[in-house]
C-alpha cells in the first residue's frame, strides 16, 4: 500500500494487526513499488480528464467523471481481453444501452406536485452517470446539487452540455434579431421600384387604421354577410311592459314637446243642452252590423264573448241578410240594374 493517510493511520494498523495482516508501505514518491495501483489510477485519469474537458463542467467536479470513468472500465474491454471485467465476472454481456455523454443536458420530469396545467414540465439538468441502468445521476444547473431520475422518464440532448450557474441556450444564440438594414444580404433581394410601391402601400394602410380606431371595433358598423338576417345583433332589445318608463323622446306637437300649454288659451263654448247632465251618459260597448241600415242590428261587446261559436255564426248570417249579394256569374251581372247593357 502507498503512503496516503489511510492507509498509515494507527486505527487501520490495529485493525490489521487484529486479523494477523501485516502492512508493507513503499519509499514515499517511488511509484513503481506499487505499479498494479498506479496504473489502474493513470488509466482512470485518462478516461475522467476528457470527460471534464469535454463537459462544461469545473474541475472542481472530478469525483463525478472519475466514478463515471471506472464505471467505463468495468464494461469495456481491454487490450489483454476480448471481454470486459464486468462479463468475466458475470459470465453475461453487459448492457451499455444505457450509456451517455458524460456532462450533457437531461430533462428530467418535474414532480406533479411541482408543476402546473401550463407550466413547465421539465427541468434541466446535467448527466453525470449513473447508478444502475434504470436510474441516472444528474446535478441542478443554478445549485449543483446532486438528484436521480428514471432513466425511462428523461430526455438527453448529447450535443449541448450546459455549465454550472445556468447559462443561455445554444438555441436561442443562435436566433438572434433579424436586421433589415443588412448589407451582406442587399445582393439576395435588390430593392426596385416594385418593392418600394409594396412598401408605400402598407404604410399608407397603417396610417388609415391608425386614423380610424373604431372601424373595426364598432359592431354596428360592420356587417358579416350580404344576408340582411345573417346580420342581425346576436341581443334582441326586450320591450318594457306598459307599466315601466320608457326612456323615448317625446313626440313635437307643433314643434312643441307633448303636454305644453299655450300662453293665450283659447275659449270654447260648451252646449250644456248638447252635452247633457253626466249622469246621462252610459259607457257600453256597442257595435253596429255590416247591414245596421236596413235590418238595424248591434251587438253589445260588453255581453257578447267573442269566440270561433260566435264568428262563425256571424259568417253564416251573412249571406243570408245581404240585400245586395255580389254576382257569381255573367248571368248574374246581367240581371243586375247598374250593368251597361
Amino acid at each position: 500500500m502507498d503512503n496516503a493517510g489511510e492507509f498509515t493511520s494507527t486505527a487501520f494498523n490495529d485493525y490489521c494487526m487484529a486479523l494477523g495482516i501485516k502492512v508493507e508501505h513503499p519509499v514515499p514518491y517511488v511509484h513503481t513499488q506499487n505499479g498494479l495501483a498506479e496504473s489502474l489510477i493513470k488509466r482512470i485519469k485518462l478516461i475522467a480528464r476528457p470527460l471534464l474537458q469535454k463537459s462544461s463542467l469545473p474541475v472542481s467536479c472530478w469525483g463525478h467523471a472519475v466514478l463515471h470513468a471506472a464505471a467505463l472500465i468495468q464494461i469495456r474491454p481491454t487490450a489483454y481481453h476480448d471481454y470486459s471485467p464486468l462479463q468475466l465476472l458475470r459470465g453475461v454481456e453487459p448492457n451499455i444501452s444505457h450509456l451517455c455523454v458524460f456532462g450533457c443536458a437531461v430533462y428530467t420530469p418535474i414532480p406533479p406536485t411541482n408543476r402546473t396545467s401550463m407550466g413547465p414540465q421539465r427541468k434541466l439538468g446535467i448527466y453525470v452517470g449513473y447508478e444502475s441502468p434504470s436510474i441516472i445521476k444528474y446535478l441542478e444547473p443554478m445549485t449543483g446539487d446532486q438528484f436521480t431520475a428514471r432513466y425511462a422518464d428523461c430526455i438527453f440532448d448529447e450535443d449541448h452540455f450546459p455549465a454550472l450557474g445556468g447559462d443561455k441556450s445554444p438555441y436561442l444564440t443562435k436566433c438572434r434579431e433579424i436586421s433589415w438594414y443588412e448589407k451582406d444580404l442587399q445582393h439576395l433581394d435588390p430593392r426596385t421600384s416594385q418593392t418600394e410601391l409594396e412598401v408605400q402601400k402598407i404604410i399608407n394602410l397603417q396610417n388609415l387604421a391608425n386614423n380610424l380606431p373604431n372601424a373595426f371595433t364598432d359592431n354596428t358598423g360592420v356587417t358579416r354577410s350580404h344576408i340582411p338576417a345573417v346580420n342581425a345583433p346576436s341581443r334582441v332589445e326586450v320591450p318594457k311592459r306598459s307599466g315601466m318608463h320608457i326612456n323615448t323622446p317625446h313626440r313635437q306637437k307643433r314643434g312643441r314637446p307633448v303636454g305644453a300649454k299655450d300662453l293665450n288659451p283659447r275659449k270654447t263654448r260648451i252646449d250644456q243642452n248638447i252635452l247633457g247632465n253626466d249622469n246621462d251618459l252610459v259607457d257600453i260597448n256597442i257595435e253596429t252590423t255590416i247591414n245596421f241600415v236596413d235590418i238595424g242590428e248591434t251587438y253589445n261587446r260588453d255581453l257578447i264573448v267573442v269566440d270561433d261559436t260566435f264568428a262563425y255564426a256571424v259568417a253564416c248570417n251573412i249571406p243570408h241578410n245581404n240585400l245586395d249579394p255580389e254576382p257569381k256569374s255573367i248571368t248574374e251581372c246581367q240581371k243586375r240594374p247598374d250593368w251597361l247593357k
